[in-house]
């Protein structure tokens, strides 16, 4: 499939914090909007990934949005239990194998 300039699809971002909403990490764009997007701050570390269907695209923010919001819960138990720090990665992966998010606590 051909993409021009002003065609559009969808992109999905790490979520900044524990407060960001799937219009916060998901949206859709096009090559000159994406552009703008990384001019306006965007960052290769927030790992976007590109998207042709808004279903996928929502799936995987979801999915991001519920690892970070994972991490965090397990964080706040381990500091209210005043357990011992403790290095952890919460990770999410797809169906395939393929990592779509790492969250470290």
């Amino acid at each position: 499939m051909r993409y021009g300039i002003d065609d559009t699809f969808w992109v999905v971002t790490d979520p900044r914090g524990t407060t960001d909403t799937l219009g916060d990490i998901c949206f859709e764009t096009s090559l000159r909007g994406l552009s703008q997007q990384f001019a306006g701050g965007l960052k290769l570390t927030s790992n976007p990934a590109l998207f042709t269907s808004r279903g996928e695209a929502e799936l995987e923010a979801e999915a991001r949005l519920l690892a970070v919001r994972a991490a965090k819960e397990i964080e706040r138990r381990l500091v209210e239990a005043e357990a011992s720090p403790v290095a952890s990665i919460v990770k999410v992966y797809d169906d395939e194998g393929n990592e779509l998010l790492s969250a470290k606590l």
